[in-house]
């Protein structure tokens, strides 16, 4: 009796205006949790759901997002149904191409939920994650100085009353050749990196 089937949306893409391209969606959306290419495969980085607004603007090089809404999570072996979760998330981002090489994004991002609902809800969030408000800014940057070699790294610092609150770092390059491929990364993660 929890689940909502589907996604439902209203989408209005591309319009232009101030000097943007702009795209409102009301109802269900998706945002990418990498603002730039994700080289890696052997880390999982689900996307952010919500029911709620998403606008997205796009000028040159540079892309901005606000979301805000509740959060959904997708389950269902075969046929997708969402999962309305005790919490509140909010974000604006933006993404710029700083040098044709070079790629970043910066995010800020807001996750809320009541005391009862956390403790009503056990299994929806980790052992440790007992804070009511937690707000984490995130860079996160794409080189590639050459064909084909990849350089990633992620900054990421949650702020949350009463928590014990670490700076979260993600790095790693990849080499991709006709006979070898090279990929290495390294994470260093808190309780309170996203996703929670």
């Amino acid at each position: 009796n929890r689940f909502q089937p589907g996604e439902n949306l209203l989408e209005l893409r591309g319009l232009p205006w101030a000097g943007h391209y702009w795209t409102f969606t009301g109802g269900d959306f998706r945002m990418p949790a990498g603002l730039v290419e994700f080289p890696f495969n052997n880390i999982y980085t689900p996307e952010i759901e919500g029911r709620g607004v998403k606008v997205q603007a796009v000028h040159g090089d540079t892309q901005y997002s606000f979301f805000w809404g509740q959060e959904m999570l997708t389950a269902g072996p075969r046929v997708a149904y969402r999962i309305p979760a005790p919490q509140t998330v909010m974000g604006a981002s933006t993404v710029h191409k700083v040098a044709p090489h070079l790629l970043v994004g910066a995010r800020f991002m807001q996750f809320s939920a009541s005391q009862q609902s956390i403790a009503d809800n056990p299994y929806l969030f980790p052992p440790g994650r007992t804070a009511g408000l937690v707000r984490t800014m995130a860079v996160q940057s794409l080189y590639n100085p050459v064909k084909r070699l990849k350089i990633y790294a992620e900054v990421s610092r949650p702020t949350a009353a009463g928590e014990h609150e670490l700076t979260s770092v993600l790095t790693g390059l990849t080499w991709e050749g006709p006979v070898f491929t090279l990929k290495a990364n390294y994470v260093y993660q808190g309780t309170l990196y996203f996703p929670l």
